[in-house]
């Protein structure tokens, strides 16, 4: 479906459900005014608010719970990779162009069209071969097999309307992806006096990135505090959730 006109219905249903969830105000104020004044009629303007009401919320919660439904089924942004299309280079008939990023690994892009079409590419080599034209990116995952042949995922996703335009026949850098720069972020409670440690990854350019393995490892990672003398004051292991 076109990008704009999902919107445009997403928007058309808040606004409805806005509607419906508040409309009972009006014949509520109703009653309750005609009742103050003795007016015949007050109770039935009272039982139709109350109605409309009930429906309202009903209707409502059946639309946010068959939303959450539809995510959790879909895998968050397991969904938005499901429901991409894989490009075939080797079948299209218009130019394409090159975007080149510096990890020369097994990786996944997933970018919008000029046609609003959401396509998966892939790559061996850091080379994807894309449809030369607008691309708005939506994510990049970069993987690698360790020793025990575990497999590691480096996802992100990008941000706003993060958009390229490689020309025709031509090639685009692509600042995404490793080198991971690696750090902690510590957060103390005073509450219950204790200290958080949790890794940050941080892909070339910037960009916060998920990093697991499948299977999950089982050695969590170490880590330790040197003092200025250069000795290890402290060290231990990250905890797992």
């Amino acid at each position: 479906m076109n990008l704009m006109l999902t919107i445009m219905v997403v928007a058309v249903l808040v606004l409805a459900a806005l509607l419906l969830l508040g409309g009972w105000i009006a014949p509520l104020t109703i009653g309750l005014v005609w009742r103050s004044r003795g007016r015949p009629g007050a109770r039935a303007w009272l039982l139709f608010a109350s109605a409309w009401g009930l429906i309202a919320i009903l209707l409502v919660a059946g639309f946010f719970g068959a939303q959450a439904f539809l995510l959790r089924s879909s895998g968050g942004f397991g969904g938005e990779r499901s429901s991409a299309s894989t490009f075939d280079a080797a079948r299209y008939r218009s130019a394409t162009a090159t975007l080149k990023t510096a990890f020369q690994g097994e990786a996944e892009l997933l970018a919008y069209t000029e046609q609003h079409k959401l396509l998966r590419f892939t790559t061996t080599n850091g080379l994807f071969t894309v449809p030369a034209g607008d691309l708005v990116l939506q994510s990049y995952r970069a993987i690698a097999r360790d020793a025990q042949k575990r497999k590691w995922t480096a996802a992100n996703h990008f941000e706003g309307q993060t958009k390229v335009t490689p020309p025709p026949g031509g090639t685009q850098e692509l600042e995404v992806g490793p080198p991971l720069t690696v750090s902690v972020e510590i957060t103390a409670s005073a509450a219950s006096d204790r200290i958080s440690l949790a890794p940050v990854y941080v892909d070339r350019a910037g960009r916060t990135c998920a990093l697991e393995s499948t299977p999950r490892c089982e050695n969590p990672p170490q880590f330790q505090f040197i003092d200025p003398a250069g000795n290890v004051a402290w060290s231990d292991k990250f905890e797992f959730g």
